[in-house]
């Protein structure tokens, strides 16, 4: 029906526009930059909350409540189940779904972990699981060996398991008697029937984990003193991080045609300003104050 997607237009263009008042303020779990073409441009531009070019259309907002349905499904019976540890879950249905948020004041680096369990005596150690929704079609690719898991998805529970290792103690799971995570669940479901999934169990990968958290530092140190870092040269504007970067068209292209050094003057200040109530000065303050 025609009145339904003007009803999901509708709502997208509010929401699109109460952007200024819900500030980025850190680097994300999503975006762990354990590759080398893990875009440093492209995190500092979120952090400064650059906005998208418009709000999400109709199909990509179902597909994400679809995802967080299939999440609070499982997530709620882990929870009843008594599997759950650290977290904030519902134990009622109908309930808020309440992320276990983790930060490191080292690094900037948050993440919002869909659940954490204990799963004793199958795993000795913290078990972190990031739920992640496909359709039917990939988890069957899954199930033969056709499809792997997203490398950005295998990047983000290396961040959970950082996490969790920072906050073993404070988090009481060391008392528990639990061993730190040294692995984690990527655990996908399909959309069309949440029954119909497959999981990844991967281990720790400590280099590369220890690569993003001194990436991470120096884009903080970029954040901090202004300086937006230069675009390495080999990379092409139609591959890896750039071929789908929604602050290609806007910022990063003309800044490196104008060759802008500074984030305060950055295309994507001027971009923001023309479509929404946007300050870079009023963000950094905000970033800076999370974090004093």
């Amino acid at each position: 029906m025609k009145v339904t997607k003007v009803a999901f237009d509708k709502l997208e263009e509010e929401i699109y526009r109460s952007l200024p008042t819900k500030y980025a303020t850190s680097f994300w779990a999503s975006n762990f930059p354990i590759y080398n073409k893990s875009c440093n441009r492209q995190a500092l531009y979120n952090l400064m909350n650059i906005p998208r070019a418009k709000g999400m259309d109709m199909k990509g907002r179902s597909i994400v409540e679809m995802g967080k349905a299939a999440e609070y499904l499982i997530v709620h019976r882990w929870a009843k189940a008594g599997y759950t540890i650290g977290g904030s879950v519902p134990l009622h249905y109908g309930g808020d779904i309440k992320q276990l948020a983790l930060e490191d004041f080292n690094t900037w680096l948050s993440g919002n972990l869909d659940a954490v369990l204990d799963l004793r005596p199958r795993f000795n150690s913290v078990l972190p699981v990031d739920i992640k929704s496909k359709n039917d079609e990939s988890i069957r690719k899954m199930r033969v060996g056709a499809l792997s898991y997203n490398p950005k998805h295998y990047a983000q529970i290396q961040a959970y398991i950082y996490l969790c290792n920072l906050y073993h103690e404070e988090m009481g799971w060391a008392a528990m008697g639990l061993e730190p995570a040294n692995s984690a669940s990527l655990f996908y479901v399909s959309r069309e029937n949440p029954s119909f999934a497959f999981e990844y169990h991967l281990k720790a990968n400590w280099p590369l984990i220890n690569f993003a958290i001194e990436r991470l530092k120096e884009w903080k140190q970029h954040f901090i003193s202004d300086t937006l870092p230069p675009r390495d040269k080999s990379w092409q504007w139609s591959k890896d991080s750039c071929q789908y970067c929604e602050m290609k068209k806007f910022a990063c292209k003309p800044d490196n045609k104008n060759d802008i050094q500074k984030l305060s003057d950055s295309n994507g200040v001027a971009f923001a300003e023309s479509l929404l109530e946007y300050s870079f000065s009023e963000i950094k303050e905000k970033v800076l104050s999370r974090w004093a």
